[in-house]
Parts: C-alpha cells; structure tokens; sequence
C-alpha cells in the first residue's frame, strides 16, 4: 500500500535518504538538507537507478557548508543557500509538519511559526498564512 514514500533527511539524515530513494521501488520524492554525497563504487553500482531517480531528489544546502560537498552528488535538483552573483540567501524553515501516524493511524500536525517581527522573516509579507493550520 505504501508505494510513494516523501523521505528526508538532515546530515548523515539526508545521505540515508537519498540511499533509500536509490535503493527502494517504494520511495517517491526525496528531500535532502546538507547531506553528503556517495562512493565512486556506489555511483557505479547504482548507476542505472541514479540516472532513472536522480530527478526525485532534491537537495537544499547551505553554500558554507561542508557536509554537503563530500564525494559524489546523486541529487538532479540542487539547490544552494548563497548562489553566484545573487546577494540573497536560501532560507531553509520547516513551519509546518504533518503526518498520518503509523501506529494510530491519526493525522499529526506539528507547527513551528519563527518570529516574524526580527530578520529575515520581516521581509517576507504575509508569512502569517503559511503558518495557519
């Protein structure tokens, strides 16, 4: 029944989740925050499965980083926090989790609204709607 799976990760996190896109028939998307790449003999092993799954996965990361840059990235979407010849940054904020629990089967929302009078969040007009459950 669970054949679309959204799997993510932080860190060493995201590297597992990446893996799992990889490896697994049962993984959809894949949302990776600074997670390190992969081994020249995983990059070969895997090779077929990559190039088919490469576009499911996503990684955000910040450019100061140095998690992130390690070996190869499988990653097609890739994204960094200060890119070439822009002066703004990538804002990286989960403010909204849900889930259906696997045990109760109960959906479960989790909310994390940050400050939005202090920076960076008062340039953003209208957070508050992101933020409502």
């Amino acid at each position: 029944p669970f054949d679309d799976i959204v799997v993510s990760g932080h860190s060493k996190g995201g590297n597992k989740a990446m893996y799992v896109t990889i490896v697994s028939d049962k993984a959809g998307d894949c949302y990776a925050f600074d997670g390190e790449g992969f081994s020249n003999e995983f990059c070969e092993k895997y090779a077929e499965q990559i190039q088919r799954k490469a576009s499911r996965i996503h990684l955000r990361s910040n450019s100061r980083d140095f998690v992130n840059i390690l070996l190869h990235c499988i990653a097609g979407d890739v994204k960094y926090g200060k890119q070439k010849g822009r002066t703004s940054y990538l804002g990286l904020w989960a403010g909204k989790l849900s889930f259906v629990h696997p045990t109760t089967k109960q959906r479960m929302t989790f909310l994390a609204c940050p400050d939005l009078s202090v920076m960076p969040w008062k340039n953003f007009p209208d957070m508050e709607k992101f933020f409502t459950r």
